[in-house]
Order: C-alpha cells, then structure tokens, then sequence
C-alpha cells in the first residue's frame, strides 16, 4: 500500500522531472530557430520571454525548497492557530483580519493563473479546431526528437499536462511566499497588542512578562532576516523582469483585434499587475508593522514601572527605529513604490515600442 507521503514524494519527483524535461525542450527549440535565421522577431520574442518566465519560476521553487521555506508552514499552522485560539479578542481579531487579506491575495492569484491558462488552453484549442495553427505550434515552441505531425495526439497531451503544471507550479512559486510575509506581518501586529497590554493586568513578575515579548521580538527579527535572505534573490528577479513582461502584456493587449485574442491579453495582464502589487504591499506592509512596534511598547504603562523594564522598553523602541525590510537584492527595498516604479518602466517600454 503506498501512503500519502510516499504518493507526495512520487509526484514530486515526477513533477520536477517534466518540468526539468519541458524546460530542456523549450530551450532546444529556441536555439533552433535562432539558428534557422528566418524565424519573425514577435515569435522569437514570444519564445525567449516564455523561457525566462520558467527559468525565473524554476529558480524561485528551488531557492524555495533550499531554504526549507515549505517545511515552515507547519510552523506557521502551529502559531495561526494559538493566536485564533488567545483569550484576548483583540488577537483573535487581528490575526482573522491577516486571515482575510491573505485569503484575498490567494484567491486573486489562484484565479487570475488559472484564469489565464485556461484562456490559453482555448485559445490554443480553438486555433487547433479552425485550422489557424498551420505555420504556428500547438501553445508552445517545443523540440521533440521525432515529427511532431505525426504524433500530433502525444504533442497536445503533453502540452495540456506542462500547462496544467505550470500552473499550479506558478501558484506555489506566489502562496509560498505570500504565506510568510503575510504570517510575519500577522506575528508583528500580534507582538504589537501583548506589548500596549503588557502592564494593563496584575501580574507577579512583570520583568520576565517583559523579557518574554523581548524573546518574541527578537524571534521575529531573526525570522524576518532569515525570510529576507531567502527572497533578496527572487524578488530581485522578479523585479528585474516583470517590467519587460509587463510592457509586452500590455502591447499585446493594444496591437490584437480578435475578441478571444483581446480576453486573453486582458486577463494575462491583469495577472501579470496583481503579482507585483501583490508581492510590493505585503512587503511594505512589513516595514510598516515593524516600525509600529516602538509605538505600542512607548504606549504601554511602562513610566509605572521599575527602572530595569524602563531600560528594555527603551531598548526596544530604539530597535524597533530600524524597519526590518524586504530587499530587491542588493539594490534597495521593496515597497509599494518599487511597484510603482515597475509600472512607470513598463509603460515607457511600451511607448517606445508603439513609436516604432
């Protein structure tokens, strides 16, 4: 009998294998018609832009999976469910609307993915009905090692199935993420209410009440650092590309007349515009709660107290004076202006290219 962990580990590795495969494939055929030398500039752009779009979301999987990011999520299930469970309201109520913001997020990224490769898939199949794919591949500009139109019922298949994948593989490379800048930001708010209560009830031993919230803050700055170290990288990718992948979404919404053509573009726009600002509020959102921090320990009764939990309150609104970020590699941070900047260099690479 095979248990789920075994049939988890199976298609796994069966995953990570066609993906492996179709990214292979995808750049043979590349190279391919590279060389033919005859191949239009838009198909070539089509196919160079299909190929970074799986690099960059291969790469994020395995810096993903290299830092252990999904093994956190039980973690994240374990604290969720502490803070759902609190005595205090005012938690419970917090962390419920961290719950609703991330569920929006989720659902707008599940459905504009699937959204857009669905619209894909019928696109493609509709061509394929009509007969408008003669000079044109089915989805996508594979090699395969025999004649591709003589096992024309093996290339849509598979084609279907990497899309399928892909997918759900876009999905994962967005929620994994989201999951821990959104759990941060519920942690940062939480720690915010423990500490504007710290003094409010009686309590035996304040000190170590206080040193207890000290423990959790550091806690979250090692947690906030480590999750930096983990997405500098992608976010600097992602930030580098979306801009380019942005601009030729929007010109193809602009330059096609075909009404399924014109849904499809709407849809792999809008898309394309959700995971930036996705991504860029959430991790503003992070600089913002981590400065919030030196109000709430300043607004609790700590004037009241002994000179030793003056000094740690002290210290810990002097700390809390340095945001804690999420970086664009080594070229800033990221912020909701940083998606802003995006959308400005998008709309400039589209200017020129309707210039021309």
């Amino acid at each position: 009998m095979f248990s789920s962990k075994n049939l988890y580990k199976y298609y796994s590795h069966f995953a990570s294998t066609s993906i492996i495969m179709y990214t292979i494939m995808l750049t043979i055929r590349l190279v391919q018609l590279v060389i033919e030398g005859q191949t239009p500039s838009a198909k070539l752009y089509r196919c160079f832009t299909i190929n970074i779009v799986i690099y960059m979301m291969t790469a994020n999987l395995i810096i993903f999976r290299r830092y252990g990011l999904p093994d956190l999520i039980s973690q994240v299930m374990k604290d969720e469910e502490a803070a759902l469970n609190s005595l205090d309201k005012d938690i419970r109520k917090t962390y419920l609307a961290q719950t609703k913001i991330y569920e929006f997020t989720s659902v707008a990224q599940v459905v504009s993915t699937f959204a857009s490769g669905l619209m894909f898939i019928a696109l493609n199949v509709y061509m394929k009905v009509k007969g408008l794919l003669k000079h044109e591949a089915f989805m996508y500009e594979l090699w395969f090692p025999f004649n591709r139109e003589n096992h024309d019922g093996f290339v849509i298949f598979f084609n279907l199935y990497i899309v399928v994948l892909i997918m759900f593989c876009n999905v994962a490379s967005r929620i994994i993420p989201q999951t821990m800048i959104i759990y941060a930001n519920a942690q940062l708010r939480v720690l915010q209410i423990l500490l504007e209560k710290a003094f409010d009830a009686p309590c035996s031993d304040p000190l170590v009440k206080i040193q207890e919230l000290v423990k959790k803050h550091q806690d979250l700055i090692n947690f906030i650092t480590f999750l930096n170290s983990a997405l500098r990288n992608v976010i600097f990718m992602e930030y580098i590309i979306n801009a380019i992948n942005v601009a030729a979404g929007l010109l193809q919404f602009i330059t096609v007349r075909a009404a399924m053509d014109l849904v499809y573009a709407f849809v792999h726009f809008s898309l394309l515009v959700i995971q930036i600002f996705v991504l860029a509020l959430n991790a503003n959102n992070v600089s913002t709660q981590s400065e919030a921090i030196a109000n709430a320990a300043y607004n609790s009764q700590w004037m009241d107290q002994s000179n030793n939990i003056k000094k740690i309150i002290y210290i810990m609104i002097m700390r809390a004076q340095k945001p804690l970020v999420l970086n664009i590699g080594a070229f800033g941070v990221m912020n909701a202006e940083s998606a802003l900047t995006t959308m400005k260099a998008a709309y400039t690479y589209v200017s020129i290219g309707l210039q021309r």
